[in-house]
């Protein structure tokens, strides 16, 4: 059953997103390795990345991404950790000077479009403060939790609320 909720919400997601959405930003790359927090290497190899985000104009704030890797050693798109789906809804905001970012992740990795064996949903929210430095800079401090929750296996060691703190830069040029 919550395997069909799940690629129910995933399917209205993205069949809606296309309709409303305008792009605001991609890119394309390729990349030597995989490798993700804690250092941990998923897959030692060439892929291939892409990648959107898109602003979802019927409530200001609203975006949804889409985030693809392949493989570039392999055909299949079920052997190898570099093969991965990423679809993320989420609103950003602002509210007495702070700025805020909650939503939903949905990681589909390896065996693809199975909705087990190491998929991930991930809720998140951030809050953050922007500093203007200068014209050109600006520093942005910034709190945020992740959970995540496995989907077809037990997630271990990783499951669980994940906490990050850090600074963003953002240069004009």
């Amino acid at each position: 059953m919550k395997k069909r909720i799940v690629s129910l919400l995933l399917v209205a997601a993205v069949s809606i997103v296309p309709l409303y959405a305008s792009a605001n930003s991609g890119f394309v790359e390729i990349v030597n390795g995989y490798v993700i927090s804690k250092g941990l290497k998923l897959h030692d190899g060439p892929a291939l990345r892409f990648g959107v985000t898109l602003d979802i104009p019927i409530l200001e704030g609203l975006s949804g991404d889409i985030w693809v890797s392949k493989d570039l050693q392999r055909l299949s798109i079920s052997e190898s950790f570099a093969n991965e789906i990423d679809l993320t809804l989420g609103y950003a905001g602002s509210f007495k000077g702070f700025g805020f970012d909650v939503g939903v992740a949905y990681f589909d990795v390896i065996k693809l479009f199975s909705l087990k064996g190491g998929d991930v949903l991930q809720p998140y929210f951030e809050l953050n403060k922007t500093f203007k430095v200068n014209e050109s800079h600006t520093l942005t401090p910034y709190f945020r939790s992740e959970i995540l929750i496995p989907i077809g296996w037990d997630g271990s060691p990783n499951a669980g609320a994940h906490i990050f703190v850090g600074m963003k830069h953002d240069w004009k040029l």
